[in-house]
Order: C-alpha cells, then structure tokens, then sequence
C-alpha cells in the first residue's frame, strides 16, 4: 500500500507539472492554434460527465491511469442487494452507488481505487461519507482493468438531490472532477 501511495504522490506531482508545462506552453503560443490531438489529461478546471474516461499522465506524456465513473444511482448490484440493509446503515435513501472502471496503463505497481481517494458532493457542496464496503477490490497490474463498487451517503434523500459532484483525490488535491445531473 506504501508504494501505491508512492506512486499516487510520484503521478500528482508529475501531473503538476505537465500542467505546468502546458501553461507555460499555452501562453508563449502567438497563434492560439491548438493542433493537440494529445488524449485528455486531467485536470481540476475541466469537469467530467458519466462514462468520461479521465487519463493521468506521467512526465513523458505516457498514459498511466485511467478512471472513468460508469454509473452513480441507486440501483444496487448483487453485493448490495445480498448485505441488505445493513450495507446503507440505516440510510438507504440517503445513498448513492457508484461503479468506477480503472485501467492501469502504465504505472508500474498495481492499482484498485479506495473510497478515501473518491468524495461526492451533493448539490450544495456537503461532503457524502463513504461507507466501509467495497466490491470488486482487484488491484490490476499494468495493462489491465478493473470495476470497484463504492458506496456514499448524503446528509439528506437522494431522490431530492438533483445535481452532484464526484472528484478523484489521492492526496490533497482534486484531480478530477465528474459533474452528475439526474
């Protein structure tokens, strides 16, 4: 885990300072023409929707993971049907699902995201509180992918949020941020 939170540290600061770059590259341009065909880098200004795959990149420009928030409702897998209600808590209508596919392109240690690196927001900027399971918890090595179900409750019902916000965090920073309208 040490070394996964290693790397986590080694991409934000490697993710830093592509942005950095792109910055300094962007404001030395005269032109304003933009020829990138270059895959998406994340980035905490630019806001994602379902099904958006975010790709954090290393120094040299290699992808080396990929997120992508596939689903965020209340319509529960197997794992949560077969807890029951023990899974929410007591606050099943105060909670969403979310299934995240991660693809580990390049990073050289194995990957599984964690529900400390992953806060929704509900629609006026509350902080949802993960709840202590997860299903799926595959780490995948370099070239593959994987699917984690996580689980987060709301201050309040579910079906009265009509917009929230789901930001990826390793450390401290958001890296990326997915914007859900229901």
């Amino acid at each position: 885990m040490s070394s996964l939170k290693k790397e986590n540290i080694s991409l934000k600061s490697q993710l830093a300072s592509y942005k950095s770059d792109e910055t300094n590259d962007t404001s030395d341009s005269s032109t304003g023409d933009d020829d990138s065909d270059s895959e998406d880098t994340a980035s905490s200004d630019e806001v994602y929707g379902l099904g958006d795959e975010v790709d954090f990149s290393s120094d040299d420009a290699a992808k080396a993971l990929g997120l992508t928030i596939t689903a965020a409702d209340q319509n529960w897998n197997a794992f949560a049907t077969e807890q029951g209600d023990d899974i929410f808590e007591g606050k099943r209508a105060n909670t969403v699902q979310l299934q995240v596919k991660y693809t580990n392109y390049g990073m050289s240690d194995a990957y599984l995201p964690d529900s400390d690196e992953i806060t929704v927001y509900d629609d006026e900027g509350n902080a949802a509180t993960p709840l202590s399971y997860q299903d799926g918890q595959t780490e995948v090595t370099k070239g593959h992918s994987g699917t984690t179900t996580l689980w987060y409750v709301f201050n309040k019902a579910f079906s009265g949020i009509k917009k929230f916000t789901i930001e990826y965090v390793p450390e401290s920073d958001a890296l990326a941020t997915w914007a859900v309208t229901k």
